[in-house]
């Protein structure tokens, strides 16, 4: 496996995991239930942690794939410019998580507060991770680039039938 394979396995998790981590936190604010946010804290670390490796083998990525004829450095661009915003509030919402998870283990008052201040960025963080995951895909998805249509045709395929095929 090269980097460019490990930047496709990894690069869904900071968009899902960060989606799960929101939801578990928001729950967990929800029910004011302490385990649950907890939880949504370190889910949300957790992702910040994997998008600095998946940032890391993109630029690696980025060198495999460049070579690919037909690629696009105007779209490989966009999606690591994207990508460098997406990360930095990412991890800005796992130094979030960090403050809250202190503020928790050390049974201070102000946890909710940072709590839902983790949420909020994570949330923002979320939108941006998956703009960013849109974007790679562009790079290489003729379906997206092309607005679902077919490349180098007007229209699909002809498909036939079995009728077709006996009426003939």
């Amino acid at each position: 496996m090269n980097t460019a394979h490990w930047h496709l396995i990894l690069n869904h998790f900071p968009i899902i995991g960060t989606l799960g981590g929101v939801v578990v936190l928001f729950y967990g604010l929800l029910r004011k239930n302490n385990d649950t946010k907890v939880l949504g804290a370190f889910l949300i670390l957790a992702m910040a942690i994997i998008s600095v490796i998946v940032m890391e083998t993109g630029e690696a990525a980025e060198e495999v794939v460049e070579k690919i004829p037909g690629i696009s450095e105007a779209a490989m661009e966009a999606h690591e410019d994207a990508a460098k915003i997406a990360n930095g509030i990412l991890i800005a919402s796992g130094v979030l998580a960090i403050i809250s998870l202190t503020l928790h283990f050390f049974k201070k008052n102000a946890v909710t507060i940072a709590m839902s201040a983790t949420l909020l960025l994570s949330s923002v963080a979320f939108g941006f991770m998956g703009y960013t995951g849109y974007l790679g895909g562009k790079i290489r998805h003729t379906e997206i680039t092309q607005g679902g249509s077919f490349p180098n045709s007007e229209s699909p395929p002809a498909q036939t039938t079995n009728s077709e095929e006996e009426d003939d």
